[in-house]
């Protein structure tokens, strides 16, 4: 993690903190060769292979992690939420909800942005 996401995240509580690095190694053990940035304005941290795929965003009491697109994943599980045009997301609430699932949905999405 770099400054800038401890930067960020030292603006939430503790337990959205910890989520959110959970949720941000989750990304990079699944897509190891991405590009990590903190994108302050929108207080999200992004990944990306030359294109942006997806975005950890810190929440209140949750974490989102957002597809930019979302619209165009094969989502089995039933995990996204949203009705944007090609965005969507889905609420981290605790560790358990980075499962093999969400893996499949991050690969895919990295292969939509290659």
């Amino acid at each position: 993690m770099t400054s800038q996401v401890d930067n960020l995240l030292n603006n939430y509580s503790e337990t959205v903190a910890k989520l959110a690095r959970q949720t941000s190694k989750f990304v990079l053990d699944n897509a190891p060769e991405v590009e990590e940035k903190v994108q302050s304005g929108w207080k999200v941290i992004t990944y990306s292979y030359g294109k942006a795929f997806c975005a950890v965003a810190p929440h209140k009491n949750w974490v989102n992690l957002q597809f930019y697109a979302g619209a165009e994943l094969n989502d089995r599980a039933g995990l996204l939420e949203g009705s944007g045009k090609s965005m969507r997301h889905v609420k981290i609430r605790s560790s358990k909800d980075l499962n093999n699932h969400l893996k499949l949905l991050i690969k895919e999405s990295v292969s939509l942005a290659r």
